[in-house]
């Protein structure tokens, strides 16, 4: 969330100076550290374990039905009931679920920032999950980060790095120099 150069700009009416105030408005999802579900447990327990962190301390917790849940799922055309467990998801559903979870945790987010989509290691299913964001990106920017190229023209932009280009990037001057 730090931005070495630059500047990052979140559509917000106030200036946000901190890598603190900028996460507010950041969803982040497939972050394994972060948003790793436990396989044995229900995802209806999944959904109201990150309502009850994303809401205040002194505040009651929404049921999962009566929260932005349902509209979430139904944006990302998941179709999933909530006495599932996350073991009887597929792959492409247990991503799809903890995109809709990051977006939980964050209701003010500007933008989406999905990591390692290829953690979907099925290139169909992953193509699959690319369509379902684009549909997103109608609500809310999205970013994803792959080190696969986009081999369907799903996306609206790509930034592509060949490996040589990476190479001479990584390239440093040595002290000789």
């Amino acid at each position: 969330m730090a931005c070495p150069q630059g500047t990052i700009t979140l559509w917000q009416p106030t200036t946000l100076t901190g890598a603190r105030e900028r996460a507010r408005y950041c969803a982040l999802a497939g972050v394994s550290e972060l948003d790793g579900l436990e396989r044995l447990v229900p995802v209806r327990t999944v959904v109201r374990e990150q309502l009850a962190w994303a809401t205040s301390w002194w505040k009651h917790t929404p049921r999962p039905e009566d929260s932005d849940y349902p509209a979430l799922a139904q944006l990302l055309d998941l179709d999933i009931t909530l006495d599932d467990t996350v073991d009887d998801l597929r792959a492409r559903d247990r991503f799809l679920l903890r995109i809709v979870l990051a977006l939980l945790s964050r209701p003010d987010a500007s933008l989406l920032i999905v990591d390692d989509i290829d953690q979907v290691k099925s290139m169909t299913v992953r193509d699959e999950v690319f369509f379902r964001l684009k549909n997103l990106s109608q609500r809310i920017p999205v970013i994803v980060n792959s080190s696969n190229p986009d081999t369907t023209g799903t996306v609206d932009r790509a930034l592509w790095i060949s490996p040589e280009e990476r190479d001479v990037e990584d390239e440093q001057p040595s002290e000789e120099d």
